[in-house]
């Protein structure tokens, strides 16, 4: 075996690690132990010289895997509250939504008590009491130029409209006050029919019942009814039928019903 020994030296005394020296130069085979041995034990004995200066630092390595995650540390304590803020600009206007389905009709509210005298009318208060009469009659008219005259109707049709006098001879006249106004019912002609003249049709008047009974059954197209002094339309605020009268809309507490009307 050649081993160049001051080669060695000289490599560990720069630094170099004995046995990466020895395994360097050495033919290592089984009859080289012994001397192999006794030069690793002469150079234990060689001292290692001072470290040299520090080399060029090599190309950054890749990067690492990255770690797990780590552990959450403790929340801190809340701080001091803060001021209060502007208030922010008004929003806009949202879009109006779909209008809703009509409700039911409410029921009919009851009509306050009155009372009638010729043309005035006073009403029951809440509290009770009555309130002040109240004229419905307006104010008279100037007188007219001309002779006062006399319209005739035979039922609703004008007969005449400048009549002054009228003259009546025989049974079937009857004349009654309504308001300012002065009616003359006249039943003749030859006829067999006999006249009712305010009736009071017989019926609760309580806001809920429409039907009412007359004394007798009309002569087909005779009936006038009234509802506080305002006359009926057949059809649209009654119907007829034999004797009895049904109102579209019940009367209500208080008011007054009356019927002139021919039977046979």
């Amino acid at each position: 075996m050649s081993i160049n020994l001051d080669r060695i030296k000289r490599m560990i005394a720069v630094g170099a690690n004995p046995e990466v020296v020895l395994f360097d130069f050495i033919e290592k085979t089984e009859s080289d132990l012994n001397e192999i041995k006794n030069l690793f034990l002469e150079l234990k004995t060689i001292k290692q010289g001072e470290q040299g200066p520090q080399g060029i630092q090599g190309p950054k390595g890749e990067k690492g895997d990255k770690g797990d995650r780590g552990i959450p540390g403790l929340p801190g304590q809340p701080g001091p509250k803060g001021e209060r803020g502007p208030a922010g600009p008004q929003g806009k206007q949202g879009i109006q939504g779909e209008k809703g389905e009509k409700g039911d009709p409410g029921k009919n509210g009851k009509a306050p008590e009155y009372e009638w005298q010729e043309t005035r009318v006073r009403f029951k208060q809440p509290d009770g009491e009555w309130g002040p009469w109240k004229d419905l009659r307006g104010p008279m008219g100037e007188p007219g130029k001309g002779s006062p005259s006399v319209q005739v109707f035979n039922d609703e049709s004008k007969i005449t409209t400048s009549t002054q006098e009228l003259h009546f001879n025989g049974d079937g006249v009857a004349v009654r006050q309504q308001g300012v106004r002065t009616i003359v019912t006249i039943t003749g002609g030859g006829s067999n029919y006999n006249l009712s003249d305010n009736e009071t049709p017989t019926g609760t008047i309580n806001g809920v019942n429409t039907d009412f009974t007359l004394a007798n059954e009309p002569v087909a197209g005779t009936l006038k009814l009234y509802r506080n002094g305002i006359r009926q339309k057949i059809d649209e605020d009654f119907t007829l039928s034999g004797n009895i009268i049904t109102f579209i809309i019940a009367p209500q507490v208080g008011e007054i019903l009356l019927a002139d009307y021919q039977y046979a």
